[in-house]
């Protein structure tokens, strides 16, 4: 139910052709959806909300291509026009005609211009071309595409004094249905005469008509029936069918549909499919093809053929809608709750997503019934049914359930403020007791963060109760206190505006109110813009500044022009603007660097701006899923974990574009912080190519390269051996890189000049040679240009029957996702290196050798578990010199398998080199700190080499831990570029299908952490190994990284350590290394 959020990215070509890419954040709709179309190309699915929204789908994909904001909220009629381009949508107060390519609306019909038009019906042909406006003694029938009026005719309503209703009138372009008080009678537009006929059934309690056949269906009250309006001849089909949430014909009029349940031929009246998975909110619609069942609440659908009913895919609402906001002061906290009962926190001292916390509460709850103790650890959450107090830090319920009518609770949650059917009371959640009754009905309470103090009223009387809920203690004050009112975080003031301006551009006050006695301390007058009202304001923890956020008053409310002005306190001096602000509901500063958090409960974003200099830093937006969540700039830099880069996408027209593909251009870590900072970044090409296409041919079956393949090909394999032709060509461009993978690792990355091009076809092809495992091997290849877009990748499937060889184990789903399991005959190979001893003594560590060694000791015992076979190279200190480490990985280059499972674990400095940006791990032989980059070149490893030996390991299974860390100030200058060390290795791992987990910003803490004995991230990840990192009875790679994500920074905080979040990239398959259960059995 949110909107579809889209950023334009302004990449024009110098040529002045526009090449736009717009990211798109799939966002459900807000509120019920009323009506649904297929278009007749059957190429998209249109959704039309109360919301004043049309989405429309992709039928190829189920993604969302984009959102059209309407004037009114949609009603129950939405239809494409012949050619697929247009859509005609009826709404509250008309219709609205849309052109779908250009994102436009042509034009746009409100009863208001009809006189008498509270009384009247409006609808749209069921075509999409004509619409209709009646009224007890007209009916005037619209060219719907552009008002023209084309045809008149007077009728006598049965109730002359009544209204109609859009909902009881049927259109197509011959007959027009209008039923009163469910009454029913039809009209010909040709003559305008009544057309009689008997009627089965006297009421009417649904109708539908078909856009070219001429057939009235009608549901009654006792009969459901179908009426032939040119013959006149009326057939009963069943009983009245009651539970309908719409009753429609197919596009194209062959069948009837009856949502939520069934599918009917129309000739025959024979039920072809009824669903009984669907649920009672659901809607349906049809074309000759395909099925669409959309759930109205949820905003998420399903696609059926209406051939064989099979389900073909999914319409997906990837967000949690946003419900709360709040930034805590003491913690630095940015606090979101959502619809999916659950906290999501970002630290707002170091700008990253800190964690997801699930609520344990029974009720789901909404934006009206919550509330967060003021600058507290509780939270009120609940519905119109149910609420109860939940810890934010920990998820759990209160013991003490709060019941309903709880307005708001003390920032410690054990005071509730209630009202309940208009009486008001403080109450005791633990004893249930009441402190105080209120005396007045309806009170406005305003709970104050200093966890005493409530100030109550009965708005918007100039009287306020200032009352100590603590010791009883009340004072009354004749002041005028107004809308959205803000404490100051000691609680000693309270701001809030003298009136909220609805109609725009009439002068308002920013009020100062004392907390302690009552009185106004100031009252400063707010600029008045044109047709746009103050809605929500911020005051800076400082004091220094207020944030007023202004919003249309005349346009609709997803609107783009939303104004962000921000005033000194002392002067009352308007300091800057921001224009283009799009929605917001909550609003707040997140610290005294004056950024400016703005939540919008509609686009289901946070867009963060300078208040001083107005530049809008970023947007913030979270997914499904527990960690999912992206950080984007307008210009479209993103950061945010790999699980999202499922979950968004780039649209160019009508064409879907897989963000992987601009992946290196545009990928950003710690994208947040960095902005805040000051950092500016280069902006991006301003001509984008078109992604490059790649197709696999398996022997010498051929492939078309621009025909895109519903399923993956699967082929079958006798002899063990696959060879492999990759063919790829770019538009406009050159083929730089083809990558092949196999059961998800890179085989080979062919750069140019290692991949043979054709001149006459502009294609460029590579031969490969796989060995094959027993079982079903995946293959999948991508291709990039010269300016790094990837192509989609292309997967085929080859099954090697391998005579007396078992089959490779099948992946298993443990509900997170599919895991590849290990083959129990392989071997892990282990490479653990550990330096605490330095050649240069100013460089030594404390805790590299004992995690090294702790590492590999459990590493070793769960390896155990899995496998039967186990190689270990563990180096240390003086032995971990360049010469050491390489010989190893030459080691297990020379010895893997493909089945086998490779584990490097790395406990040392890890650098980015000043000269060349490139991530370096630092064996103990580099020694000179003033001739750094020339040391690294040296004697450094680079992430270059790491990924060479990724890609040569045969090993199909791989994950490198790199717990890299600085001390006493060492490459302090060099590790300063964090994340461009946290880039490489997002490069290395998705261009080589392994697995990269580095502990991002570590340091020594010596006091902190010599309890531990380790350092902060190899002391969560041997918990993690130890057992902490359980699911289904397995830990996995992907299981480490969640674990990892959510305690180190808690470990970090109770340390007293610098902030630190490990990163983790993965784009190979997720598999077990150790499986519970099994410990202390050896396999060999």
């Amino acid at each position: 139910m949110r909107y579809l959020i889209t950023l334009l990215l302004a990449f024009i070509s110098a040529a002045g052709m526009a090449q736009k890419l717009e990211l798109r954040i799939p966002i459900a709709h807000t509120s019920y959806v009323q009506g649904l179309a297929i278009s007749p190309d059957e190429k998209y699915i249109a959704t039309a909300s109360s919301d004043k929204s049309v989405k429309i789908w992709s039928m190829a994909n189920g993604m969302q291509l984009k959102t059209l904001p309407l004037k009114q909220g949609a009603a129950d009629e939405v239809h494409f026009s012949a050619d697929s381009r247009y859509l005609t949508v009826r709404t509250e107060n008309g219709w609205e005609y849309w052109d779908v390519l250009a994102g436009k609306q042509v034009y746009l019909f409100e009863k208001g211009l009809v006189k008498d038009g509270y009384k009247i019906g409006a609808t749209v042909s069921a075509d999409g071309s004509l619409g209709a406006v009646v009224n007890p003694v007209d009916i005037l029938i619209w060219d719907a595409a552009n008002g023209t009026r084309l045809k008149a005719y007077k009728w006598k309503a049965p109730d002359a004094d009544g209204s109609l209703n859009g909902n009881g009138i049927k259109l197509n372009k011959k007959y027009i249905a209008i039923t009163q008080n469910k009454k029913l009678q039809v009209f010909s537009l040709e003559t305008g005469k009544k057309v009689d006929f008997d009627q089965p059934d006297p009421e009417v309690q649904e109708m539908a008509i078909t856009a070219n056949s001429n057939m009235l269906l009608v549901n009654g009250k006792t009969k459901m029936y179908k009426v032939d309006l040119d013959s006149k001849v009326a057939t009963i089909i069943s009983d009245a069918v009651y539970g309908l949430t719409g009753l429609s014909f197919s596009a194209d009029d062959k069948n009837i549909i009856m949502a939520p349940r069934a599918v009917l031929d129309a000739a025959t009246n024979r039920e072809l499919k009824h669903f009984y998975d669907t649920e009672y909110n659901d809607l349906m619609g049809a074309s000759s093809k395909y099925i669409v069942v959309f759930n109205r609440a949820n905003s998420s659908g399903k696609l059926y053929s209406a051939t064989t009913f099979e389900k073909l895919r999914e319409l997906k609402n990837e967000t949690s809608g946003l419900q709360r906001m709040m930034v805590k002061a003491a913690t630095n906290q940015l606090i979101f709750t959502t619809n999916a009962r659950e906290a999501r926190i970002w630290n707002v001292s170091t700008y990253k997503f800190e964690k997801t916390v699930p609520f344990n509460t029974r009720e789901a709850g909404d934006w009206y019934n919550s509330a967060f103790g003021n600058q507290g650890d509780y939270y009120l959450t609940g519905n119109f049914g149910r609420q109860t107090v939940v810890n934010i830090n920990t998820g759990e319920a209160s013991p003490a359930y709060a019941d309903r009518g709880v307005k708001a609770i003390s920032p410690d949650g054990t005071i509730g403020f209630t009202d309940k059917s208009g009486a008001g009371s403080i109450i005791n959640f633990a004893t249930g007791n009441v402190i105080k009754t209120i005396d007045f009905k309806y009170p406005r309470y305003l709970p104050s963060p200093d966890n005493k103090t409530v100030i109550y009223q009965h708005y918007p009387d100039a009287k306020a109760f200032i009352y100590n809920y603590r010791q009883n203690t009340e004072i009354t004050a004749d002041v005028e206190l107004g809308e959205y009112p803000v404490f100051n975080n000691t609680g000693s003031k309270l701001y809030s505006l003298d009136a909220v301006d609805g109609e725009g551009g009439k002068a308002i006050n920013l009020l100062t109110t004392s907390v302690s006695t009552g009185q106004q301390l100031s009252k400063i007058p707010l600029v008045a813009i044109q047709r746009k009202g103050a809605l929500k304001f911020a005051v800076s923890p400082d004091e220094k500044y207020a944030a007023v956020l202004y919003r249309p008053t005349d346009e609709y409310y997803m609107s783009k022009n939303y104004v962000l002005v921000t005033y000194d306190l002392g002067t009352g001096k308007e300091i800057s603007r921001a224009n283009d602000i799009m929605g917001g509901d909550e609003i707040a500063f997140l610290g005294n660097n004056y950024l400016v958090a703005m939540m919008s409960v509609i686009t289901n974003t946070v867009q963060v701006f300078n208040a001083i200099t107005t530049a809008h830093l970023v947007d913030l937006a979270h997914f499904k899923g527990t960690d999912d969540w992206i950080a984007v700039t307008p210009d479209g830099l993103y950061d945010g974990n790999m699980e999202s880069l499922k979950k968004f996408y780039f649209v160019r027209g009508n064409e879907f574009v897989d963000p992987g593909a601009y992946f290196e251009k545009f990928y950003t870590p710690n994208l947040f912080a960095r902005l805040v900072a000051g950092e500016r970044f280069t902006p991006v090409d301003v001509n984008i190519n078109p992604a490059p296409k790649v197709r696999i041919s398996y022997a010498q079956v051929t492939r078309n390269l621009n025909v895109v393949d519903d399923k993956t090909p699967t082929y079958v394999n006798t002899t063990g051996v696959a060879e492999i032709t990759v063919t790829a060509s770019a538009e406009n461009d050159r083929v730089d890189e083809i990558r092949l993978f196999h059961n998800g690792k890179i085989v080979n990355l062919a750069t140019r000049g290692l991949f043979v091009t054709d001149n006459n076809t502009h294609t460029d092809t590579k031969k490969y040679t796989l060995n094959l495992l027993p079982g079903v091997n995946s293959i999948r290849a991508v291709a990039l240009n010269s300016q790094r877009t990837e192509s989609e990748p292309d997967e085929i499937a080859v099954t090697y029957n391998a005579a007396g060889q078992p089959n490779t184990p099948a992946p298993i789903n443990n509900g997170n996702g599919f895991i590849a399991q290990v083959d129990r005959k392989a071997t892990m190979h282990l490479i653990v290196i550990g330096i605490n001893a330095y050649k240069n003594p100013k460089m030594s560590l404390n805790y590299a050798l004992a995690d090294a060694t702790a590492f590999k000791n459990e590493a070793e015992k769960d390896a155990h578990t899995v496998l039967a076979k186990l190689n270990t190279y563990f180096i240390t200190d003086d032995k971990a010199d360049k010469a050491g480490i390489t010989a190893a990985f030459a080691e297990v280059q020379k010895n893997a398998k493909p089945e086998d499972v490779f584990v490097f674990y790395y406990a040392g400095h890890g650098v980015i080199s000043e000269k060349n940006k490139e991530f370096y791990l630092v064996p103990n032989d580099v020694t000179d700190l003033k001739n750094v980059d020339e040391a690294l070149a040296q004697n450094g490893i680079p992430s270059k080499m790491l990924q060479q030996y990724a890609i040569n390991i045969a090993a199909q299974k791989q994950v490198f831990i790199l717990d890299a860390c600085q001390s006493a100030g060492a490459f302090q200058q060099l590790m300063a570029d964090n994340a461009g060390a946290l880039k490489s290795l997002a490069l290395v791992a998705r261009s080589t299908g392994t697995h990269w987990i580095a502990a991002s910003g570590s340091q020594q803490f010596a006091q902190e952490f010599a309890q531990l004995g380790h350092g902060a991230f190899t002391y969560v990840l041997l918990d993690a190994m130890k057992g902490g990192a359980i699911n289904n009875k397995m830990i996995t790679v992907n299981g480490l990284k969640s674990f990892l994500q959510i305690k180190v920074p808690d470990l970090m905080k109770k340390y007293n350590g610098a902030p630190q979040y490990p990163s983790s990239y993965g784009f190979g398959s997720d598999f077990p290394l150790e499986l519970i259960g099994l410990a202390g059995l050896r396999l060999d």
